[in-house]
């Protein structure tokens, strides 16, 4: 049997599998005790790295199965992997094309003890024992990488790769893609009045009672200092307006109990949603929009939302950006 030829690859997103797994922001002793962790190359946008707690995992093409990968090169049902209360092992169900085990072509069964390169077609899958130090120096790496230490909320680099690879996924499905730009109220005032470690327990804060009125599918990011944006798939500017004036009424709600007293605080909110097929569509075009919505939410007196469903927008994107 003859190794597949490499094949552009599109992973699932594993939101759209039958996947018991979870994202894998951290490794800690809670963890159950048969997980494992699988470190998929190339990455896609949510799922480079996954843990799996179930004991019997279904890996191929169709779209039934629990980890769903989108090659040609893959059979429908590739292999499986099992936990047999002890140790794990990998099944080849009798690909078309072979599962590989550290460039070995796999016959039958095979025990796993951590560490293995398994390829399918053109995709590489790292076997990970979820508590072994590799395993927890790659979680460490991959949120230092992508997490903002301080609210932690993804970062701004974090964010720039995701837009790049959601703008054309979603142009090209006729998905719609709204972003919600946040900006707090005056947060000069409460550095200068109570200090930057004041200033700082406010925005962890204010990051979690955002966090705690988002979506679970919803992706929030600190774009820079006290702006943060928050990607919203799958939601029209509508549904997105709404999930924003749930986040402003949430922050302003009740204020902040910091070490230096309660703290009121308010935030201005930018709303833009993506075209359908646009074809002048861009990362900078749809953050300056944002930016643009953002501007004139502060413009015209804080506390507020704004957006293309406002009366003046055809108006205010030929306004330049405050960037």
């Amino acid at each position: 049997m003859k190794p597949a030829a490499d094949n552009p690859v599109t992973l699932q997103p594993l939101s759209e599998t039958h996947i018991g797994a979870q994202y894998f922001p951290v490794m800690d002793a809670q963890t159950d005790s048969r997980a494992c962790v699988i470190q998929i190359y190339p990455p896609s946008m949510h799922s480079d790295m996954v843990r799996l707690n179930a004991a019997r995992t279904m890996i191929g093409r169709d779209p039934s199965c629990d980890l769903c990968l989108d090659d040609a090169a893959v059979s429908r049902n590739h292999a499986t992997l099992e936990f047999d209360g002890d140790t794990w092992e990998i099944t080849d169900l009798d690909s078309r094309n072979g599962t590989f085990i550290d460039d070995q072509i796999l016959h039958g069964r095979r025990r796993l003890c951590g560490g293995e390169l398994i390829r399918l077609g053109s995709i590489v899958l790292k076997f990970m024992v979820s508590m072994d130090e590799e395993a927890q120096y790659h979680a460490a790496a991959h949120k230092l990488m992508t997490r903002d230490p301080l609210t932690n909320a993804f970062n701004r680099g974090y964010l720039m790769t995701t837009l790049e690879k959601l703008i054309p996924r979603c142009l090209d499905s006729d998905t719609s893609l709204s972003l919600i730009l946040i900006d707090i109220d005056h947060f000069k005032q409460i550095n200068d009045t109570h200090g930057h470690l004041t200033g700082d327990e406010a925005l962890r804060s204010f990051t979690e009672r955002l966090r705690g009125s988002l979506r679970t599918v919803d992706l929030i990011c600190r774009f820079g200092g006290e702006e943060f944006l928050v990607i919203a798939e799958n939601t029209s500017l509508k549904d997105a307006v709404h999930i924003a004036e749930r986040l402003r009424s949430a922050v302003a709600s009740q204020p902040f109990e910091t070490s230096s007293g309660l703290v009121r605080i308010t935030c201005s909110i930018g709303v833009a949603t993506l075209k359908p097929k646009d074809p002048t569509a861009t990362v900078d075009r749809l953050l300056a929009e944002a930016d643009a919505c953002l501007y004139t939410a502060k413009h015209l007196g804080r506390d507020r939302v704004y957006s293309a469903m406002n009366s003046e927008t055809q108006t205010l994107f030929n306004m330049p950006s405050r960037r």
